[in-house]
């Protein structure tokens, strides 16, 4: 029974085994994060790396065509320089 203006005050308290689940819940989301991180660091690492191979294969696939466009440009100029040399030897004076 109340009084008139009297305030009825309830105190709920968790008890320990509440406040340890909250505990190891919180243990666990922090765990979760950093493995999360964990796991987005090593996609950004594997990413950097495929960039890393791509750019190293496209180098070296562009040095391999120069080296082939050089070899086909000195193979030509020796071609038209055996031939002038075959014309000149050849031809009647």
């Amino acid at each position: 029974m109340t009084y008139p203006g009297e305030i009825k005050v309830t105190v709920l308290r968790e008890s320990r085994f509440t406040e340890l689940a909250r505990l190891a819940v919180r243990k666990k989301t922090r765990q979760r994060r950093s493995e999360t991180q964990r796991h987005r660091d090593t996609e950004r690492k594997t990413k950097e790396d495929q960039t890393k191979r791509s750019r190293l294969l496209n180098a070296d696939s562009s040095c391999a065509l120069r080296r082939v466009r050089t070899k086909n440009f000195l193979s030509l100029v020796f071609s038209v320089a055996l031939c002038l040399c075959v014309l000149i030897v050849f031809l009647p004076r």
